[in-house]
């Protein structure tokens, strides 16, 4: 063979090797897989597991949990989305008869009896205090809502931001919460509480600008 001859397939050999050597290099980078997601991650953000605390898939739970009182057995909905809707007082026992609440349904709008027995902290309108509205006695009729059922001074209650409320309670505080029960004697209006002042008043069941805590019996 030729010296040139010799040469040239040499180089030739030596140029194969070379291009082989960094095309497998090349193929085998490319080729590797992005490290799957475990999703198990507490700051795992791709919506897709429902795993960690921190996942903003929101499809999990928060804000809604519930308190069962152990004076009186019953359970309330509670938690941070408590009172963020506005309901006249139709609107707010169909949203109490059809509500899915921590899992759980059956809820009702409590009776002025029942929300009451969540008063806390003003003597004059807890379950058995000088205010005489109730429907346990009957007495729902407008002489019922006597001068102490005014309530207490704003904001001195044992619950967050001074509500007269237990201190496991959460949720909106400064608007009105509906009751189910009707004033007998004044057609169109219903009883509420304040949980800011713990007062026991009534309002237009028209009013769209109240708010609800639904219960469940025991």
């Amino acid at each position: 063979m030729k010296r040139t001859q010799w040469l040239f397939l040499l180089l030739l050999t030596v140029a194969m090797a070379t291009t082989a050597a960094t095309c497998g290099g090349s193929s085998s980078s490319g080729s590797s897989s992005p490290a799957a997601d475990d999703d198990t991650s507490p700051a795992d953000d791709d919506d897709n597991d429902d795993m960690s605390p921190d996942d903003d898939d929101d499809n999990d739970s928060a804000g809604e949990t519930t308190f069962t009182d152990s004076t009186t057995g019953l359970m309330w909905q509670n938690g941070e989305n408590v009172g963020k809707g506005y309901y006249d007082w139709t609107d707010a026992a169909n949203y109490c008869d059809a509500l899915t609440w921590a899992g759980l349904s059956g809820w009702q709008l409590p009776s002025i009896d029942q929300l009451r027995t969540l008063i806390r902290g003003c003597a004059a309108t807890v379950t058995g205090g000088g205010c005489t509205v109730s429907d346990a006695s009957s007495c729902l009729d407008l002489s019922c809502d006597n001068s102490v059922c005014i309530g207490c001074a704003a904001d001195g209650g044992p619950g967050g931001s001074g509500a007269y409320w237990p201190s496991q309670i959460t949720g909106m505080l400064g608007f009105y919460y509906w009751s189910g029960s009707l004033v007998s004697d004044y057609n169109g209006y219903a009883w509420y509480v304040n949980f800011a002042y713990g007062e026991v008043d009534y309002e237009a069941i028209s009013n769209v600008d109240m708010i609800v805590r639904c219960v469940r019996q025991p």
